[in-house]
């Protein structure tokens, strides 16, 4: 098979579980993807992996990483609650961790293109109703910070949250179905997600 495009995969749900599933399809198109080998969870953590990574002057487990495109996730972690959301005190994010959220935004997207490698994003997928880590109503703050930024910085957004919740029976691709309280997904609801964001890196790239 031919490859003629390099795809770097960030961020933390995609790469512990959806990423096998990305990285088969995204082969079928001829597509080379990458995962780091540490988890890039937050922001800080994927500026680090690609200044290491795309630096011409730096290099990542001996040797440097030639990628066109990275498609990166972050959000999460942005919002989740202190104490497991047991803090009757902290049942919300806070305005300031959403406005150093999109500061981070923008700056991921700015390193990349100093880089010269095209950011992809996708935004962060629905949390179920009883799921007390975070707070569905700050996920959908945070995705619209987000399409902001990515229309302001003209950068492909692939709008994850809208495609969860557009299956039919959305709650059971979730992990605990009955309990409704797991952000993480089953494996049907893993290949759903993977190949979905195959096919955004396919169409954007």
């Amino acid at each position: 098979m031919n490859i003629n495009k390099k795809v770097i995969i960030l961020g933390d749900s995609i790469t512990r579980h959806y990423y096998p599933y990305a990285q088969t399809r995204l082969l079928m198109y001829g597509i080379e993807s990458f995962e780091p080998v540490r988890k890039t969870s937050c922001q800080w953590k994927q500026l680090r992996f690609l200044n290491r990574t795309l630096s011409p002057k730096r290099k990542y487990n001996g040797k440097r990483f030639d990628a066109d495109f990275v498609h990166f996730n972050f959000g999460l972690h942005s919002i989740k609650l202190p104490n497991k959301g047991k803090d009757i005190l902290h049942r919300r994010t806070t305005d300031s961790d959403f406005k150093k959220y999109e500061i981070e935004l923008f700056e991921q997207i700015l390193i990349l293109k100093k880089l010269k490698v095209l950011p992809l994003f996708s935004n962060t997928t629905p949390s179920p109703r009883n799921h007390s880590v975070r707070n569905n109503e700050d996920v959908i703050i945070l995705n619209k910070i987000a399409k902001h930024v990515m229309k302001e910085m003209k950068v492909p957004y692939n709008d994850l949250y809208s495609f969860v919740l557009n299956q039919q029976d959305s709650y059971k691709l979730y992990k605990n179905t009955e309990l409704q309280n797991n952000c993480h997904f089953t494996p049907a609801g893993r290949k759903l997600l993977g190949e979905k964001i195959a096919e955004f890196i396919k169409n954007n790239t």
